[in-house]
This record gives C-alpha cells, structure tokens and sequence, in this order.
C-alpha cells in the first residue's frame, strides 16, 4: 500500500509491542468498509481519545465475572441447538456444522446479549437473514478494501448496485439490533421492570455513567440518539466478532476430535464428570468447569487461526534489543506464522496436541485476540460460548467424518474460515449415544396418558416402565 512496514514474529517482541502505546493500522480500504457496514462509532475503527472513552464504556460488559449472568442464556441455546440436529443425526444425514455453529453464535448473542430472540436456530439449516449478511460482508469487505479502484475502496453512498447490496446487508443487522436496543429502552418503562444484568444493561449503565461524568447534553432525546449510535454500531461488532471467532473455534475443534477419537474419548469423559443425570440446565454452565475442553478450544484456535495478521502502527518510538522503530512505523504481526512456529511450539507443531495447554506458553506466541491493551474485549464470552456448546453435543453425539473429507482452511481476505477443498462446509456425521446414564438435556419428562415407547436414541426400545423415575420439585 506504498507504506514500509515491520513484520515482527519474534514472540518476546510481539508480547512487547502489543504492551506498548499502538494503535490499529487500519490499511488499505478497511476503515470505509467498516465504517459503511459497522458504523463510524465502532471501536474497530477509533483511535486516539475516541478509542480511549468508548473502551472505557464497553469494558465492564465484558469482563470476566459478567459470565455467570450469561452463562444460562449461552446454555439454553447450546441446548436448543442440540436439540435441532437431533432430527439430521436420528436420519443419518451429515451435518455441516459450520453452519449450524454460526446460528448457534447469532441465538447465543442474541439472548444472552439483548434478550432477543434472532430466530435462527428453528430456521436450521436455512440460512438466516442476518448470517447471509454476514457471509455477504466476508466475501465483499476484502474485495472491497484491497480493490485496485480508489472508487470501489471508498464509495459506498452512489446508487451503483454493489452499493445497494452492501447496504441491503448493513441496514438487515442494524435493524435487528436496532429493534433489540428500542425494547429494552421500553422496557425500562414498565412499572416493576428489573434489570437483566446482561451486556446491553451493562453498556446502557455504562454509557449513562460517562455521559454524566463527562457532562453531556442532558436533553432525553439527544442522550437516546448518542446511546444508539455507541451501543448500535458495537453490538453490530459484536455479532460479527464472534461470528468470524468462535465459529472457526468450535468447529475446527470439534473436527479434531472426530478425526482423534482417544480426544473425543478424553472430553467426554470430562463432560460425563461435570453433568451428571440430575443437572439443572437452567444455572447455567461454565466454561471452567470444562478444562480439558478449554485447552481443545485454544488448540484450535493456535492450528487455525481466525485473524491471521495483526496490523498496528506504533505511537512512539520503542527499542527492541538493538533495533530502535520509530513512531508512526506500521507494523504486522503474522498470527499465523508464529502459532505454527517451531521454536515457540516445538517440533510437534504441525498436531493438534491440547496437552501442550497444560503448562503456561511462551508469551506472544499466541495472539488469536490480539493482546495488551487493545486485545479482544469478548475473548472470555467467546471461550464461555464455545466451550458450553462443545460440552453439551458431546454430551450427547458422537462425532464422526467421512474419511475422505480434505480439511482444508481458507483465507477469504479478511479472516481464516474451515472447509474443505471446494467450499466453507465441514460436513460431519453425529451419532447419538447408547449409553445407561441420562442427563435432563436429552429426557422428556412430559407424562404421557399411555404406555409409550421413549423417542429419546439413548433408550430406543425402552418401554416407559424401564425409564428413570422424573425428578421431584419442592
């Protein structure tokens, strides 16, 4: 882009430029395409004092000790998408769990986020209107940035037909965070309302504390229009973040475990320890109650990384050893190349080894949400989301692969994407489990007028007299 640039792999100094005063370099046409999709309030694209006051707005949403307010939301829909592949695994039919996954994240931050039904899961494998906007942005925002035209790079106002499509996909996501931001607002309202405690109350609160302490405009409406375009442009971010993270981590997760099965043995092991037959799916579970599964989601994060570059532009002058970069120096940091780099990882680098999880890594050698200061603010939502629905399938499938299928991931310009040789599906086989124990994800304790042969593949030609008992309620 006519500019130098410093590509830096060394993880000491990777772990030492992400620590010190960066910002992004946003290259190319990255910025107009965010901004025409995102929005200009979006915290991928500040910098500088704007970047400064918005993190401090998003920051409490997204700290750690939110989780447990979202974790039963985060369960019921990894419970919901179980559920909905039940059908495909009962017919036998492969199941392409790339999609299904990337519904999953739209229900997941959807509930657990606004509350909002996005009603997706029902709709599986139908596409969504909203993954479809998504999957439209992925294809079109590298083409878009890169393109050799400064006038595909930067106009997104004329009436030419790319235009209406880009805007066609930006207005179908706002809207639906849009419509989710308006009916908390309402129900802010209603007599006897009760806060939530979930992100957008958090980012509501938050915005409202700034805005005092900072001595904004008191006018009611002015405040709701600057709360719509803060919290609006973010929670956008928000979906597509995940939506291009999470996704690739479960799903090339949950691939190495098919092809491995001592893996998937080892994780189910785990999972059948921490559900027990009598768990209650309504507190929610943890993503730390699952360790082994944790190490499985960063392992396939390190083998394929969803943001392959990281690019940043250094604010004043730094010294690593004997080389001195000056301020204003655009730097990259190859994510890809140094989670597959020998000296960080050894030389079993090339396998899907989750053991190497067991004792702290070298730092910066693992950079898949960045780090310092302006690392992911949603890292420990997306391991929460990820690590729950990997426990709650391999509660109850097994995970096969036809052993013909070519994993192979794709660069789509903008992010790393699992596939194949031909397409972005990884299609897999889910075989229910025949086994004793039973955990209230899979038993419909619905009293029936008859004597009835259970549905459920754990117990097929099992008359309801062989059943357990339905638990008790004070």
């Amino acid at each position: 882009m006519g500019l130098p640039t410093l590509l830096v792999t060394k993880p000491e100094y990777v772990n030492q430029l992400l620590n010190k005063v960066t910002t992004h370099a946003l290259w190319g046409g990255i910025k107009p395409a965010s901004e025409a999709f995102f929005g200009k309030s979006v915290l991928f694209v500040l910098e500088g004092e704007e970047w400064k006051r918005l993190r401090y707005l998003l920051r409490d949403s997204f700290k750690m000790q939110k989780l447990d307010v979202l974790s039963r939301d985060v369960t019921t829909c990894a419970v919901n998408l179980m559920n909905r592949l039940q059908e495909f695994a009962d017919a036998g039919k492969p199941i392409d769990m790339n999609a299904a996954l990337a519904q999953y994240h739209l229900a997941s931050i959807g509930k657990s986020s606004f509350d909002y039904d996005m009603d997706v899961m029902q709709k599986f494998p139908k596409p969504n209107d909203v993954s479809s906007s998504f999957e439209f942005l992925l294809q079109e925002l590298p083409r878009r940035s890169f393109h050799p035209d400064p006038k595909v790079r930067e106009d997104y106002t004329s009436g030419t037909e790319d235009n209406i499509k880009w805007q066609k996909a930006a207005q179908t996501v706002r809207k639906v965070v849009t419509q989710a931001v308006v009916e908390r607002l309402q129900d802010e309202k209603r007599p006897g309302y009760t806060p939530r405690g979930d992100l957008l109350d958090s980012m509501i609160a938050a915005y409202r504390e700034h805005a005092k302490n900072q001595g904004e405009d008191s006018n009611v409406q002015r405040k709701a229009e600057l709360m719509m375009e803060a919290i609006g442009d973010n929670l956008v971010e928000v979906f597509f973040a995940g939506f291009g993270t999470s996704v690739v981590g479960m799903c090339v997760a949950l691939y190495h475990l098919a092809k491995d099965k001592k893996l998937m043995h080892q994780a189910q092991m785990e999972v059948d320890d921490v559900i027990p037959e009598d768990v209650e799916v309504g507190t929610g579970l943890n993503a730390k109650q699952f360790p082994f599964l944790c190490r499985v989601f960063k392992e396939a994060l390190r083998v394929t990384t969803p943001s392959p570059l990281l690019a940043r532009m250094t604010t004043e002058e730094l010294d690593f050893d004997q080389f001195r970069i000056p301020a204003r120096t655009n730097v990259w940091i190859p994510g890809e190349f140094i989670h597959k780099d020998p000296q960080a990882w050894g030389s079993s680098v090339d396998v899907f080894d989750p053991s190497r999880w067991e004792k702290p890594v070298l730092p910066g050698s693992f950079v898949p949400f960045s780090g310092g200061a302006r690392d992911c603010i949603g890292k420990h939502f997306a391991e929460l989301e990820s690590v729950v629905a990997m426990a709650v399938l391999l509660k109850t499938y097994d995970f096969d692969v036809d052993p013909k299928f070519k994993f192979m991931p794709m660069f789509t310009g903008f992010g790393t994407r699992p596939g194949d040789a031909n397409t972005m599906s990884v299609c897999m086989n889910l075989i229910p489990k025949r086994r004793t124990d039973v955990s209230t994800f899979m038993y419909d304790w619905t009293p029936a007028k008859i004597p009835r042969r259970n549905s459920n593949p754990l117990f097929f030609g099992a008359d309801d007299d062989d059943l357990p008992a339905p638990p008790k309620f004070d």
